[in-house]
């Protein structure tokens, strides 16, 4: 899949965030209110990969590192559509004998239907902010669904939430549904103790990404940011 991402990609910057990206990259810019965690890891991956691209001048490097991790994260989204074709496929068959026979028909097709989406474009090499959002949106549906039926922690969709956030802010408006995840934890007497947990480490982990943000641009706050998005948008 990386492959066919990466040898059908796009070879045009025209729409999105192509040009601001390819011309702010060279110039050492790793910083952007709305997507302050992208930014960075556009920066890094230009840092790391330009080298590879030296004989282009720097804007053509700057579209072709972008577009690598394009294809990186695609190849990184597969699996994360496979798995979550198995938990359709899971929560579609209520006995467990018949999981496997109906598992063989029934993730392949939900497979195809993720990956048939206009959102899969964002993987071919698309020079855009929002593909290491969509995948990460990807990780935490993948995690939430684990969780509701008890595979996985509530940490797993709180990290992955956070993480999607700081690199997109409007994934903050995934935030309901995370609330209606701890509804579910408290609601279980079971479940109590390990929710208040998992919430500690969700806020843990959205600290430590307000505070890497801080050190890249001083003053600069997540949470206050997250807030002013919402007003925005509303």
């Amino acid at each position: 899949f990386f492959l066919l991402f990466w040898c059908f990609r796009e070879g045009h910057t025209l729409l999105g965030d192509g040009s601001p990206l390819t011309r702010s990259l060279p110039m050492g810019q790793r910083f952007h209110p709305y997507q302050p965690l992208t930014f960075l890891v556009h920066h890094g991956f230009y840092t790391l990969t330009s080298g590879l691209f030296a004989a282009l001048d720097s804007r053509e490097a700057a579209r072709a590192t972008v577009a690598l991790s394009s294809a990186l994260a695609g190849a990184l989204f597969v699996p994360i559509a496979w798995a979550l074709a198995a938990e359709v496929a899971r929560a579609l068959t209520p006995d467990p004998a018949e999981t496997s026979a109906q598992s063989r028909v029934v993730v392949p097709i939900v497979f195809l239907i993720l990956l048939a989406q206009g959102y899969v474009q964002l993987y071919f090499g698309y020079v855009e902010n929002y593909t290491l959002s969509a995948l990460m949106t990807a990780a935490y549906l993948l995690a939430s669904l684990r969780y509701l039926r008890g595979a996985s922690p509530l940490a797993l969709p709180g990290v992955a939430l956070m993480l999607a956030i700081g690199l997109d802010l409007s994934c903050v408006l995934l935030a309901p549904t995370f609330l209606l995840r701890v509804g579910v934890g408290f609601a279980s007497r079971g479940r109590r103790r390990r929710t208040v947990r998992d919430l500690a480490i969700t806020g843990l982990a959205g600290m430590g990404i307000s505070a890497l943000m801080a050190s890249v641009e001083p003053g600069y706050g997540l949470a206050v940011a997250a807030y002013r998005v919402i007003l925005q948008a509303l």
